[in-house]
């Protein structure tokens, strides 16, 4: 975020359901490492969550984002050069 405002925007949209993170993957409390391997590698996109409620096992990999360019969060509003939507 840029400015207070901007910041301030993003809260209330988080606090109202607007925004929801992307998770690249999910891992059990029990394989804290892992997770920390696969953030190392920083190939990844979106949140890499260690989730207590998560059995041991394969970690859980989230589903791709949505199709035809789509983007999880809301774009902002295109102006004109003019200053006029």
């Amino acid at each position: 975020m840029h400015t207070a405002a901007q910041f301030a925007q993003l809260v209330d949209a988080a606090r109202h359901g607007r925004v929801r993170p992307l998770v690249h993957h999910r891992y059990p409390l029990s394989r804290p490492h892992t997770a920390q391997e696969e953030f190392g590698k920083r190939e990844h996109v979106g949140k890499i969550v260690i989730d207590p409620a998560l059995r041991p096992g394969r970690p859980r990999t989230c589903p791709p984002r949505p199709r035809g360019g789509r983007h999880y969060l809301p774009r902002p509003r295109r102006t004109s050069v003019s200053g006029r939507a």
